[in-house]
Order: structure tokens, then C-alpha cells, then sequence
């Protein structure tokens, strides 16, 4: 059955969102638009067992969190989920029907999306990221951390050129992240827990950046973005993603 199901997402998802740029990666429920520097996702991936769709629409950032490229673009990065699940029931045709509204509002949250290619844009977006108090003002979810936010933030500051903001927000977020807020813990618990963060990818990426003579930041990051797509072409499931004559 849940074969059934992936055969109606696909159907519904090759009619309208096809058109407008979007292939399917391999065979999973993930659809991708490439946006240069970003990948705006269609995920109607379940959210149980039983055969059903949900509707998360989001954009992927392509400077990852990690020393390591890799291929994975499971994770909003900005955006949520959209659609509550669908489920199949032995009816096809509703489902069917279920899956062109999912397309509906999916083309409405790209187009929104699309705007980001515009940098004026983005940089309208990350500046009132920036200064939302405390990043509170979550655009990931609510289900994420603020501070993703903020390592999003200054990554993107990083790739604008603008390196003392970027270091800037850097900074806040491994202070976030190394602050410990564990009520009732002891202080060698609360060491023992700032250690095991200071061992973490995104703490590892960010100190290295933060060491990086300003100049070569934004070349650091762009040269990210080319490695993961150049990482992603590679793969049998990736080869509708075309080489972008700026990103690589």
C-alpha cells in the first residue's frame, strides 16, 4: 500500500510540480527545485507507519553544519511543515485529489521561495533575522532551536561577503550552544556537557571559520556550496541536478 501511495504523490507531483522545475530524487518522496545556492524541497514524506503523505515545503541551504560534505538534505533549514497527514485508506482517487492540494500549496510556498534568488532579498530576510530579539523569531519551525537561526545567519553573512557579522554571529551561536541551562546538574556535569558540544561538527565548522583570516571566508563558503553540489551530481539518484555556472 505504500507503494500505492508513492505512485499517486509522483503523479500528482510530475503534473504540477514538473513544470515548474522540481525532479524527484531517486525514487523518494522528495521533490527539488535548484536554486544556486539553495534547494527549495517538496517532502511529502509520512509521519508513521501507516500509508499516508504529509506536506513540508523548505529550503536547504548548501553550506551545511559540518566539516564534512555529504548528501543529505533531510532538515528544514527555513520553512515547515505545511500540510498535516493525508492518510490512504484504500482510496485512491481522494488521496489522488488530496495530493494535487499538497501541489497547490506547495507551488504557492515556492514561488514565495523563489524570491531568495534575488540577494536584495535574502538580504532583507537575514538582516530582520538578525535582529529579532535573541533570534526568537524562529523561520525554521517551531520545533527547531533559535540558535539554528542564528548559525544560518551568520553562514549567510559569510557567503554575502560581510565577515565581522558573520564572525559576530558565529560567536553568539557557540556561546549559545555552550551555555548549559540543565536545572539541578552539578558543575562537573555541566563541564562534562560543554566538552562532548566542543566536539560537535557545527562547533568544529564554526571555530575553523572563526579562525579564517577575513578575506578567505567567503571563498571558504562558496567553495562549500560548489563541493556539495558537485558531491550530489555524483550520485545515480542526483542526476537531473544541472552544473549552475556560478555555484558550481
Amino acid at each position: 500500500m505504500a507503494d500505492e501511495c508513492k505512485k499517486y504523490i509522483k503523479r500528482a507531483a510530475k503534473e504540477q510540480l514538473e513544470p515548474l522545475s522540481f525532479f524527484q530524487v531517486g525514487q523518494t518522496r522528495r521533490w527539488v527545485r535548484d536554486d544556486g545556492w539553495y534547494f527549495t524541497v517538496v517532502d511529502f514524506s509520512p509521519t508513521t507507519n501507516i500509508p499516508c503523505a504529509a506536506l513540508h515545503v523548505y529550503l536547504k541551504f548548501l553550506w551545511g553544519d559540518s566539516p564534512d560534505i555529504d548528501a543529505n538534505i533531510s532538515g528544514i533549514d527555513y520553512g515547515k511543515r505545511e500540510r498535516f497527514r493525508v492518510n490512504y485508506e484504500n482510496n485512491p482517487e481522494n488521496f489522488y485529489q488530496s495530493m494535487l492540494e499538497f501541489c497547490d500549496c506547495a507551488k504557492e510556498k515556492a514561488s514565495e521561495y523563489a524570491q531568495f534568488r534575488t540577494l536584495e532579498y535574502s538580504d532583507f530576510i537575514f538582516a530582520k533575522l538578525r535582529q529579532s530579539p535573541n533570534f526568537s523569531e524562529s523561520i525554521i519551525g517551531p520545533w527547531q532551536m533559535s540558535f539554528w537561526n542564528n548559525w544560518h545567519c551568520a553562514m549567510y553573512f559569510y557567503f554575502r561577503g560581510k565577515p565581522d557579522i558573520g564572525d559576530e554571529l558565529m560567536k553568539k551561536f557557540i556561546e549559545w550552544r555552550l551555555r548549559v541551562d540543565f536545572v539541578g546538574i552539578s558543575k562537573k556535569e555541566e563541564e562534562k556537557i560543554r566538552k562532548e558540544y566542543m566536539k560537535t561538527p557545527e562547533y568544529i565548522l564554526g571555530k575553523s571559520l572563526l579562525d579564517l583570516p577575513g578575506n578567505e571566508k567567503q571563498p571558504f563558503v562558496i567553495a562549500r556550496i560548489s563541493e556539495k553540489r558537485q558531491l550530489l551530481r555524483s550520485k545515480s539518484s542526483w542526476r537531473k541536478l544541472e552544473e549552475s555556472p556560478v555555484y558550481g
